[in-house]
């Protein structure tokens, strides 16, 4: 007869959570130390307010601060929305393309700026058109103009994601309308708008908009990664943006000791 008295003490349930959570932190942190600094400037950085920042994270400056675990969790969220986002854009019908059929990996473009240096950078996908069982397939069309399109994606938290339905892209993300711009210049989509999606980390709920190519800015972004590149290769330090260590852009910069010649 199998005896089922057995007695197990309660653990307490704080202390349970503390141990396990900091044992994934832990991990998730040995694991970030461990990646390689990239070798490319990228145009998600680009379009930041602070060009010795942007130039910190180009040069591959060891940061003051290195992401703690909850950080990383956020990170992970992310990327696995990015994910998700492209799979339900794909079971709607849409020919979304989130890899280069190609090479199997993801759609990218790389530009060499002077001695080294070079501007790299993967999109999210490129959208192809939609098929014909499509849902009000005439009347999506109508806003899209034409195919391919870049298709770009970002998760948000609520208060983020409400700014961006309200005032679009540009006033609510600046360096993302920076982003999609360099994306279209150099990928050579210029021709057509691109398809911005945003998922509600907090509701789940989506938000399109459409981006027209705005010659001006890629340029003068352009323009902004070549001075940053060759002012590295000079031994040059740029100039920050702020001139307060207390200001909120720079009290959460990654570099603000350094910045500031506090280490």
């Amino acid at each position: 007869m199998v005896d089922f008295r057995t007695n197990f003490a309660a653990t307490p349930i704080d202390l349970f959570n503390k141990k396990v959570n900091g044992a994934i932190d832990s991990a998730l942190e040995k694991e970030n130390a461990a990646f390689p600094p990239r070798k490319y400037l990228g145009p998600s950085a680009i379009g930041q307010d602070c060009m010795r920042k942007v130039q910190y994270g180009y040069m591959g400056q060891e940061k003051d601060y290195q992401f703690q675990g909850k950080t990383l969790r956020i990170f992970d969220f992310g990327h696995e929305s990015e994910t998700l986002m492209a799979n339900w854009m794909k079971k709607a019908g849409i020919m979304l393309e989130d890899y280069n059929p190609k090479t199997g990996k993801q759609w990218e473009f790389e530009i060499s700026v002077g001695k080294e240096g070079k501007v790299s950078g993967h999109c999210d996908g490129i959208i192809k058109g939609l098929k014909d069982h499509v849902k009000d397939r005439v009347e999506i069309e109508k806003y899209i103009h034409g195919f391919p399109c870049l298709w770009e994606a970002k998760s948000m938290n609520n208060s983020k994601w409400n700014a961006f339905k309200k005032k679009g892209v540009r006033e609510s993300h600046f360096n993302y309308y920076v982003q999609v711009q360099l994306y279209m210049a150099f990928m050579k989509l210029t021709d057509n708008l691109c398809w911005f999606t945003s998922v509600n980390k907090d509701t789940a709920e989506l938000h399109h908009e459409f981006i027209g190519y705005d010659a001006e800015i890629a340029q003068q972004y352009s323009d902004r990664a070549f001075e940053i590149i060759m002012a590295t290769e000079r031994g040059e330090l740029l100039p920050r943006a702020f001139d307060d260590p207390t200001y909120f852009q720079c009290k959460w910069c990654d570099w603000r000791d350094t910045c500031w010649g506090k280490k």
